[in-house]
């Protein structure tokens, strides 16, 4: 029977998430963005829905200030706030983030307030991503380690990520979903994986990793790995087109280069790109939630060299770890390399899961040199009863 305590434990953590993410919103200036997408999902004219989105923003206490002049204002800012053509151009970046956009837009309709429903839908996703977590914990670990990866997620930023109007508590949730369906050798992620797409466009680089992992190890399958990889892409390409996206180099020039250029405008060569990719790493090494990461990759990296090399066998546990450490690390530094901003809101869940293959490895190495057997995760209790 397994100890009922450390379920406990991620849904206190769980519970905290949500609360902090509903009741400390923690509002940037993506806020205005996802609002706009939203009002322009019933509206094609652009002057009302610069009207109606400046006027939901300055309703609401905390993003007030936003709508108005004042001694915080950007030249940026003032553009947004006094031209509807300007800002008709920018919402493509954020509409681009369809399920999350449309998600916002029924709890709109049914009655919430559209700011609250841009964190609440956050705090809802945290929270059940901290029970995927226990649920992929449970498979992975004993019940020691299993209570390290919750402490981690509040030191990773999980609470303010929640409170974010962003759509990135939702990519957390799916992103853990996928894996705990992965470890559960189920095929409902091929269903799964292309809806990542809707989320967050940059999730592709999972999708294609992932996709590589299934290949392998699920030999009899690979018809609907190819399959489902072929629709992500082809959904990919349909979000980006349905959105008007203006593309890579428009978002990095925004967001690296200038943001008062048009999205139109092509300014991003080799050198601007450079400059952005060594103001990226410099912040990265600046921030903590990275750092935590570095140091688990390379630990997880030794370890897995010194416990298994020159392992095989395409269906064993030990490969799922290997595959889920570097599935984690090889989105990060790819997603890093094409858009180097290391905000830990973008990377908690694939930070977490490094931790998870980390603390595997080490139960491994625990087992392996001491001959004692780190009970009991529900990956052994499986297996012990199909034998």
């Amino acid at each position: 029977m397994r100890p009922f305590w450390p379920a406990s434990a991620f849904v206190l953590v769980g519970a905290f998430v949500f609360v902090f993410g509903i009741t400390r919103p923690l509002y940037n200036w993506d806020v205005i963005g996802y609002v706009g997408a939203v009002e322009a999902l019933g509206s094609g004219d652009t002057l009302q829905v610069h009207t109606s989105t400046y006027a939901e923003i300055g309703r609401v206490e905390g993003t007030e200030h936003y709508a108005a002049p004042g001694p915080t204002d950007t030249q940026y800012r003032v553009l947004m706030r006094t031209s509807p053509g300007a800002f008709a151009q920018t919402l493509r970046f954020y509409k681009v983030r369809v399920a999350y956009v449309y998600l916002v837009s029924i709890l709109a309709r049914l009655g919430m307030n559209i700011v609250f429903a841009t964190h609440c839908i956050s705090a809802v996703a945290a929270a059940f991503g901290i029970w995927l977590l226990f649920l992929i914990a449970r498979r992975l670990l004993s019940p020691p380690f299993q209570l390290v990866l919750p402490l981690i997620a509040l030191l990773l930023g999980l609470p303010e990520t929640a409170g974010m109007s962003t759509p990135d508590g939702l990519a957390f949730a799916l992103v853990l979903a996928s894996v705990y369906l992965f470890l559960r050798d189920s095929s409902l992620l091929l269903f799964l994986l292309p809806l990542l797409v809707t989320v967050r466009t940059d999730l592709i680089a999972f999708i294609l990793l992932m996709s590589v992992s299934l290949f392998v190890l699920w030999k009899t399958r690979r018809l609907a790995i190819g399959l489902s990889l072929l629709f992500s892409i082809i959904l990919y390409f349909a979000v980006n087109y349905y959105a008007g996206y203006p593309g890579w180099r428009s978002a990095f020039t925004f967001t690296f280069i200038d943001r008062m250029a048009s999205p139109d405008l092509d300014l991003l060569g080799l050198r601007e790109y450079g400059m952005g990719v060594l103001k990226g790493m410099w912040a990265a090494v600046h921030n903590v939630a990275f750092l935590i990461f570095s140091a688990c990759s390379g630990a997880a990296v030794v370890l897995a060299i010194v416990r298994w090399k020159g392992r095989r066998g395409a269906a064993s546990r030990s490969d799922r770890i290997l595959h889920l450490l570097s599935l984690s690390m090889l989105f990060v530094f790819i997603r890093l390399l094409v858009f180097p901003l290391p905000d830990a809101r973008f990377f908690i869940a694939p930070y977490l899961l490094t931790v998870a293959a980390l603390l595997a490895l080490a139960r491994g190495a625990i087992e392996g040199n001491t001959g004692i057997r780190v009970r009991d995760h529900e990956w052994e209790y499986e297996r012990r009863e199909q034998e």
